[in-house]
């Protein structure tokens, strides 16, 4: 569980195991409720090998590049607004 949970939150930053132990858990009481039994690990897998392949830098790493592209968004709007002044 605690290398599960640094691969999915991300490897890269201290935050990001944290984050992956936590999504671990909560992935971990739904697939309990909802399928049960021995297939929730096949959740497990599943979830692991995709963000593995679309998030490899892990939670940690999508949080940062979604903070940057707010950022920037919000740089080239006050930008904008700052040559509508002038």
């Amino acid at each position: 569980m605690p290398l599960a949970a640094t691969i999915l939150g991300g490897m890269d930053s201290t935050i990001g195991p944290f984050f992956g132990a936590i999504a671990l858990k909560v992935l971990e009481g739904v697939a309990r409720n909802y399928i049960g039994g021995v297939g929730y690990q096949i959740v497990y897998g599943v979830v692991m090998i995709l963000c593995i392949a679309v998030l490899p830098k892990g939670l940690a790493g999508l949080l940062t590049a979604v903070r940057e592209a707010t950022s920037l968004r919000h740089r080239a709007t006050s930008a904008g607004a700052t040559e509508r002044v002038l």
